[in-house]
């Protein structure tokens, strides 16, 4: 499976397919898990709706998901260990972006997500420091969509459109409710891999 950027990388130390198969990926396990958190086809295709989003706000996503690690030290000391570039990096985290928005969420787009936590796992980060990082793209994705949704509400509010303002907000938290259960997901493979590295240095070591 590809890379999101070019270029040299900590490697998997084994295959994206093996991985997803340690973790107990199978296409049963992703739809339970959808099914679980209530990802739907509408959630699916808000998300692909989103892609504008991604494509408009591009730098911004970049830097609310990079800046918090250069500005501390720990984080900084992880990305010090990783062969990966300023520019490489801000690739793979619009490249992320867009495949969270590119409305397929099968076992093949969550067998990609266990290989970005065993790369970052490689790396020893933290699984904390991913979740923060997780949190910050969070607070930077809600913003556009409030944005998004304002827009939409003044622009009926202007027109006396009360229902269209009512639409305008529902389909925003709609919106939210479909990035946060997407991003959900992804965090739910990416715990995987980092308890399956943990399970198997403790078999090491016993």
């Amino acid at each position: 499976m590809d890379s999101l950027a070019p270029g040299e990388s900590v490697g998997l130390g084994t295959s994206a397919e093996q991985l997803a198969t340690d973790i107990g990926l199978t296409e049963s396990e992703v739809t339970w898990r959808k099914e679980f958190v209530g990802f739907t086809e509408e959630d699916a295709e808000r998300l692909a709706a989103m892609r504008s989003v991604v494509d408009d706000n591009e730098e911004a996503f970049q830097d609310a998901f990079l800046e918090p690690i250069y500005a501390h030290d720990r984080t900084q000391e992880v990305l010090d260990r990783s062969p990966r570039g300023e520019e490489e990096l801000r690739t793979i985290v619009t490249g992320y972006l867009r495949m969270l928005t590119g409305g397929q969420y099968d076992r093949e787009y969550f067998t990609h997500r266990a290989q970005i936590g065993r790369l970052h796992d490689r790396l020893d980060m933290p699984l904390h420091y991913f979740g923060g990082m997780f949190a910050n793209l969070h607070v930077v994705i809600l913003d556009a969509l409030e944005e998004l949704t304002k827009e939409a509400a003044v622009e009926a509010a202007e027109k006396g459109d009360i229902e269209g303002v009512e639409a305008a907000i529902e389909d925003g938290f709609a919106n939210t409710a479909a990035a946060i259960r997407g991003t959900n997901l992804d965090m739910q493979v990416i715990n995987d891999t980092y308890l399956h590295s943990y399970s198997s240095d403790l078999r090491d070591e016993v």
